[in-house]
C-alpha cells in the first residue's frame, strides 16, 4: 500500500480515498479497517472501534 496524502484536498478527501484503498489491501480487515477509519474521522469512541478492530483481527487470525 503506498498511499499519499494529498495536500491540495480536504482532510474529508483524504480519509474517503484512504479508506478506499484499505478496503480493497485486505478482504477481512479492509473494510474493517475502512469503516472504523470513517467513524474516527467522524467522531466515534475510540474504545468501541478498538473492541471492533481486534474482533476483525482475531477473525483475520482464525479465530471465533
Amino acid at each position: 500500500m503506498a498511499f499519499k496524502f494529498d495536500d491540495t484536498a480536504s482532510y474529508a478527501d483524504n480519509t474517503t480515498a484512504f479508506s478506499l484503498e484499505l478496503a480493497a489491501a485486505d478482504p477481512i480487515l479492509g473494510p474493517v479497517l475502512s469503516a472504523r477509519l470513517e467513524e474516527l474521522s467522524g467522531g466515534a469512541d475510540n474504545d468501541d472501534i478498538l473492541d471492533e478492530l481486534l474482533a476483525a483481527l482475531t477473525t483475520a487470525a482464525g479465530g471465533s
